[in-house]
């Protein structure tokens, strides 16, 4: 299936279904990370339930601490 993640489009293989699959394959702790899909912000307890469409445009901001 063919996304767009942060501006670039990539092609998911079948084992990723949903934004939690494709947290887990960028390898992103779900809890320091934001997902827009579409321009709709996607809640940590929807990752595992948001199903990935072709066409979808995902933006993935982690959130990263330091001084």
């Amino acid at each position: 299936m063919k996304v767009t993640v942060n501006g670039k489009p990539q092609d998911l293989s079948d084992g990723i279904k949903t934004i939690h699959d494709l947290l887990k394959h960028y390898k992103l702790d779900p809890n320091i990370t934001v997902v827009e899909k579409n321009g709709v912000i996607v809640y940590e307890f929807d990752f595992a339930e948001e199903l990935l469409q072709p066409d979808d445009t995902i933006e993935v901001i982690r959130f990263v601490g330091g001084g």
